[in-house]
């Protein structure tokens, strides 16, 4: 069994990044529009804020909201096109991180300002539900153009989960299908997934690192 969501005597206070949203320029925002990228503003949610609010998940998703992840308050962008890195599939979490990391490089460069990272659960979740309801597609599902028709794709995130004898666990988002509900599954950092690809998150530069319980994978997202 899978304990220890929250460590021991951990604090969250609220960050300046919860206080106030960060919006893009109209600059930034005309450049991303022009390139083909769908804007959403997130709103500080946490998964059980967003369950609350009436959208459906599996119902194994409910467990891993930590309470105290929240989506970041902040414009995010993403290319409803090339929604997943390239070939991000197959590789260790710590593998997937290098690569975005590769991709912010050229974002930087195209959009000044601008960086793209790996959200954290809630992040994508919120996104997946507003995309729907702008939409009627479903991010994360077999109605996006993913890679692989046949395998409903999940992307990889900086959420920490818990851990048991055997290690430590992150959360995965994806699976999102029309009677089911979107998918909240549990993944190991320094396993490799064929259905887990890495989908950037296009956001201001200071959105970088928002994720609370990120330090607890550590580990796997530095080099």
């Amino acid at each position: 069994m899978i304990k220890n969501i929250m460590p021991d005597g951990l604090t969250i206070e609220t960050s300046e990044l919860d206080k106030n949203f960060i919006l893009f320029t109209p600059e930034q925002r005309k450049n991303l529009e022009r390139n083909g990228y769908a804007i959403y503003r997130l709103t500080g949610k946490t998964i059980g804020e967003l369950r609350a609010a009436g959208n459906s998940f599996i119902p194994s998703s409910y467990m891993f909201d930590s309470k105290v992840a929240r989506s970041v308050s902040a414009e995010v962008a993403i290319d409803p096109k090339a929604l997943y890195l390239k070939d991000s599939q197959n590789k260790t979490l710590k593998e997937q991180m290098k690569m975005m990391e590769e991709h912010a490089k050229s974002i930087r460069k195209k959009f000044p300002g601008l960086t793209a990272i790996v959200g954290s659960a809630p992040d994508y979740a919120e996104l997946a539900f507003q995309h729907l309801k702008a939409t009627g597609v479903r991010l994360f599902g077999s109605e996006d153009g993913s890679p692989d028709a046949y395998v409903s794709p999940r992307t990889c995130t900086t959420s920490y989960v818990g851990q048991d004898r055997f290690g430590i666990y992150y959360s995965s988002v994806g699976g999102h299908e029309e009677f089911q509900g979107l998918h909240i599954t549990i993944r190991k950092p320094d396993q490799r997934w064929t259905d887990v690809y890495a989908a950037p998150l296009i956001v201001s530069a200071s959105v970088e690192n928002h994720d609370p319980l990120r330090y607890l994978l550590t580990e796997y997202l530095t080099k």
